[in-house]
């Protein structure tokens, strides 16, 4: 158990650091997005509609996504990583599913960190006063702006599932194009899951339904990525 998670702390030093970056430079630069469009604001979710702080957040997602691509690939730290594992003797496979869930929780701290910046937004609003200030403008924001429902659904409870599918989607992905880096291949899933999760990320209200099963596509379009992975590591151990 300990060598697995070797392979787990492996995976996390190579994106803790990088990723606590992102989400400073994330932080610093929706607080500028958020002076520019300023106050008067009419009510909560105009100004953070107004703000374009879902282009942000986008931006960032994809960020995470080359951040842990590059993490054991041939690009940066390959070498050393893989002589990191070959010393742990755990099979490419596990460390792929490994590295992909450490990925995937990387992604969903990007998620919850989003939704605390929100919320701190949403805090200054209401502490300055403006327009129609309410206690009830932060759950009328939390239904009328897509970003931050698709972050605090409320009673949407599907989209709450549909993030989970979307960092665990992305997870593996990522992990999986390393691990193609490594072989001087590419892992072709990352780039229509990624593109899936940026454009759809936001949601309005009546989309759970819908966020369940673009979820379903993530993580299938992921899961069946592996099988070409077990293969190849099947055929190099032959």
């Amino acid at each position: 158990m300990r060598r697995y998670w070797s392979v787990m702390l492996l995976g996390a030093r190579g994106v803790c650091g990088k990723l606590l970056a992102l989400l400073a430079v994330l932080a610093a630069s929706e607080a500028v997005l958020v002076a520019l469009r300023g106050l008067p604001a009419a009510c909560l979710s105009n100004l953070l509609q107004g703000s374009c702080l879902s282009y942000a957040f986008r931006a960032a997602l994809l960020a995470l996504a080359v951040i842990c691509c590059l993490w054991g690939s041939d690009l940066l730290g390959g070498v050393r990583c893989r002589y990191t594992l070959e010393r742990l003797r755990v099979g490419e496979l596990t460390v792929v599913v490994l590295w992909g869930l450490c990925y995937a929780l990387a992604f969903l701290v990007l998620m919850g960190f989003q939704l605390v910046c929100l919320l701190a937004v949403s805090r200054w609003y209401l502490a300055a006063g403006s327009g129609t200030a309410g206690p009830q403008s932060l759950f009328l924001a939390a239904y009328a702006d897509p970003l931050f429902h698709a972050l605090l659904p409320l009673e949407d409870w599907g989209l709450y599932v549909r993030n989970g599918m979307y960092a665990l989607s992305l997870g593996l992905c990522c992990s999986m194009w390393s691990f193609w880096s490594r072989r001087s291949g590419w892992g072709w899933a990352l780039y229509g899951v990624a593109a899936l999760a940026v454009i759809t990320f936001p949601s309005g209200i009546g989309s759970e339904s819908g966020g369940l099963v673009l979820g379903l596509v993530a993580l299938a379009v992921a899961l069946g990525a592996l099988v070409p992975v077990w293969k190849e590591v099947r055929h190099g151990e032959d």
